[in-house]
């Protein structure tokens, strides 16, 4: 079995059922299976005061064990602290958060109890930290088990970890492979072998070594450097794996082997730009937060995958940025496999540890703070969670830059930048950058000069210079700055521009919704005109939820709102909006034709009473459009590349400033698409309520049987070509058969959201090996209920 396409070890068993307890005892214990936060959540109005406590996490084990077993728990993600004990017996308190821990539990054989301590107050940690706790940093951390837990049985003699180098020369890849091996009691001679496996199974290349192990007990690296071989190349549009196998046999005869999945390629970020395998690449991207409705950070592998699906292939983009922390390892399994480049973050927001959020002294917020003015804790932590993001993902070609600096850190800790970047060398070869800003605030545009030293030299202690551009004009006009003398990429544009103050969600009026698009396709155009820039990560790919700034629903009697950040071109539950159409264009024609209005075609709605915008943007990734009015054809269109004369697919803008003057109301916009002289695509949009339908449907038909799997369920009314209709609220309910478990709302009142959202299900866990299914019923007061149908499928053990 493989988990983070990692195999750890011969025996690996995923522990799912806990008894869950608050340790203060004001909180009811009770049963979970599988990852899940400590407190349950709905989709909006989260509250910190709730899980910022210590919980426990408890279970009991049958351990079979023989003489030379090896066991191990690991720990993929807890929320934030956690202590474990096996019988009693303390293991120790780590850091754990968003990266994996380990713990070595020593000879065990029968009934164990495992205790796992949850610490989810506000710590001195990253990305927490903080004196002013929760209410100082850009998204909700809530406490919890937010991956798997793992027991793991190897024999004496382990592989503990692989490092994997590549060079390409000549058209053959030059690989170097280095073995960490341990072992706990003394071991006699073994052989130490590795093996490059294509998709296929077929054995490309391997090498071996003897080694002899020395000590009683210790570690050993062993170098294994395979021939050069002629390998397929990994790209994003054809992102070939291998897996790099490493074994090591006993003279005893015992065998442990660990497999790293991997691409080869080279990466290049210069002055000039990037470039893949020789290749530049304007990088178009989004940042992502990884929060989901309900769960948290403990969304199902399924779900973490299909985020990385909707980047590549709905949103057509290139890079994605992990704000502001290391993903769940499904999600990077599955960048690996899609193409999709990562920009790879570690836990951090703003605060460095410094006495002060934002550290100033004298003359410049540059000026050098000192080593003692950082909090040991807090550097410790942040060291040491580089180090494990590190080591966790450096086999993925996907990931192409780590980011190291805390994002938006106005402290300048050079003791601390240094340390972490000689670390980064030391354990891996790809560049490494951040995210930082320097004098914004309101109508106001500025320089790096902020950033220059007594010489006059820019302060910037990694490779490439990561930059969150949040500059606007008098005007309201995004302005984005020459390139620096570095590698140069914009980390983050947009957002809730401008000033930070405007909510893009689907209850909001179709004009503001329109902008949306035009903000996002602007920062494109203009991004790509920076001489040398690598490319741009606009802010951001999902709302999020957070107590912090300008949210949504926010009211002077409830200034907090919903606790939701609606600066997403998706939404909490990823749904596209409007705002999206200018990523959907960026898809190449031969994959999927796209004709993506990024208006909302309704004229009788209280959001937009007066129909949509005069001059309204489409995009597209066709040659022409063609648009008719109730069958009688109004305009031809072709991109505005005088407008966007940078961007590869520049918008297209219709003229409806005739339809404004018009007694009457249309009904029905079709937008014809063409490739050349061919008509190639075809969008109809209906603007009558009356022919308005209830949506409901699965992402999946079939998912597994273990309760942990999960696939969403989306609903909406839509036109009656199936297009989201905005601002028709509603309770939506639904019903649901023993067999399965409803992950959100029930019912769901859609006044936030115009009746649009998810709910997500999961299958009641089954001991059966026979497949079977589950019905679920969604009803909508002004509308016909809907019903689907999911299968359920036993795993294999």
């Amino acid at each position: 079995m493989t988990t983070d396409a990692t195999a750890l070890s011969d025996t690996i068993r995923r522990i799912d059922d806990w008894t869950l307890t608050r340790s203060d005892g004001l909180v009811p214990a009770r049963s979970v299976h599988g990852p899940q936060p400590v407190i349950e959540l709905s989709w909006c109005d989260w509250d910190p005061a709730l899980w910022e406590a210590q919980w426990n996490y408890a279970t009991e084990l049958h351990v079979h064990g023989a003489p030379g077993d090896r066991h191990f728990l690991r720990f993929d993600g807890m929320h934030s602290r956690i202590g474990v004990s096996v019988d009693g017996h303390d293991l120790g308190e780590r850091d754990a958060g968003f990266l994996p821990v380990e713990y070595e539990l020593g000879p065990v054989d029968g009934a164990v109890r495992i205790d796992a301590r949850v610490d989810g107050r506000w710590l001195p940690i990253p990305p927490m930290g903080s004196p002013l706790g929760s209410a100082d940093i850009d998204f909700h951390l809530p406490a919890g088990m937010h991956r798997p837990v793992w027991l793991l049985r190897t024999p004496n003699l382990r592989v503990a970890e692989v490092r994997v180098d590549s060079a390409i020369r000549d058209g053959h890849v030059a690989i170097d492979i280095d073995a960490e091996l341990d072992w706990a009691e003394p071991v006699g001679p073994a052989t130490v072998r590795a093996d490059v496996i294509d998709g296929a199974g077929a054995v490309v290349v391997s090498t071996e070594r003897e080694l002899v192990p020395t000590g009683r007990s210790g570690r050993a690296s062993v170098a294994l450097v395979p021939d050069p071989v002629k390998l397929q190349l990994w790209d994003v549009d054809a992102p070939v794996l291998y897996d790099v196998v490493v074994s090591v046999r006993s003279a005893t005869g015992s065998s442990h082997r660990c497999v790293k999945r991997t691409g080869f390629r080279t990466v290049e970020w210069e002055r000039d730009g990037f470039r893949l395998n020789g290749v530049r690449h304007f990088l178009i991207g989004l940042n992502r937060h990884e929060l989901f409705p309900y769960v948290g950070f403990a969304a199902s592998d399924r779900s973490a995958r299909e985020d990385a699906r909707i980047l590549k292939e709905d949103l057509g983009v290139s890079l994605v940025r992990t704000s502001h922390y290391p993903p769940t390892p499904a999600f990077l399994d599955a960048c690996d496999e899609l193409g999709l480049l990562v920009f790879e973050e570690v836990p951090g927001w703003q605060y460095a540890g410094t006495v002060l959020r934002d550290q100033t002294y004298p003359d410049s917020p540059w000026h050098p703070v000192p080593d003692e003015d950082i909090d040991p804790t807090f550097r410790a932590a942040h060291i040491d969670q580089v180090r494990r993001m590190i080591l966790r993902d450096r086999h993925r070609p996907s990931v192409v830059l780590w980011g190291l600096f805390l994002n938006e850190s106005r402290a300048f800790t050079p003791g601390l930048w240094d340390e972490v970047r000689r670390l980064a060398a030391s354990l891996d070869s790809r560049p490494t950058s951040g995210a930082t800003r320097f004098r914004i605030g309101g109508h106001q545009t500025s320089d790096f000069d902020s950033a220059i030293d007594d010489r006059g030299n820019l302060v910037w202690p990694f490779d490439v210079f990561g930059y969150n551009n949040y500059q606007w004009d008098e005007d309201d006009e995004q302005v984005f700055l020459p390139a620096p003398p570095y590698p140069y990429l914009i980390a983050e544009a947009v957002g809730q521009y401008p000033a930070f103050s405007t909510h893009f969600n689907s209850a909001v009026d179709g004009h503001t919704q329109h902008a949306q698009a035009l903000h996002h396709a602007a920062a494109i155009d203009r991004a790509a005109a920076i001489d040398g820039a690598a490319g741009i990560v606009n802010w951001v790919a999902f709302d999020y939820q957070t107590s912090l700034g300008r949210l949504w629903g926010a009211t002077s009697e409830q200034p907090q709102g919903h606790r939701v950040k609606a600066a997403g071109v998706g939404d909490v539950f990823r749904i596209l909006k409007p705002g999206a159409a200018p990523y959907r264009a960026l898809v190449a024609p031969e994959k999927r034709l796209v004709i993506a209005p990024a208006f909302l075609w309704d004229w009788h709605s209280t959001g937009q009473p007066d129909g949509p915008p005069t001059r309204a943007a489409i995009a597209s990734n066709c040659d022409l459009l063609e648009l008719r009015l109730d069958g009688k054809l109004i305009q031809t269109l072709v991109p505005s590349f005088d407008e966007y004369p940078h961007s590869m697919r520049p918008l297209f803008f219709a003229d409806f400033s005739t339809i404004h003057r018009m007694h009457g109301r249309p009904d029905e916009l079709q937008i014809d698409g063409y490739i050349g002289d061919e008509h190639r695509a075809t969008v109809r949009l209906s603007a009558d309520p009356s022919r308005d339908l209830f949506h409901f449907r699965a992402d999946d038909e079939v998912i597994a049987n273990d309760g942990i799997d999960t696939t969403r369920l989306q609903f909406g009314v839509v036109d009656a070509f199936g297009n989201p209709r905005a601002w028709r609220d509603g309770l939506v309910s639904f019903e649901v058969e023993p067999t399965a478990r409803l992950i959100g709302d029930n019912p769901f009142d859609g006044r936030g959201t115009g009746s649009s959202g998810a709910v997500w299900l999961a299958a009641v866990q089954q001991t059966d090996r026979r497949p079977s299914s589950t019905r679920v019923v969604a009803k909508h007061p002004d509308h016909d209920a809907c019903e689907l149908v999911v299968m359920f499928t036993p795993q294999p053990d």
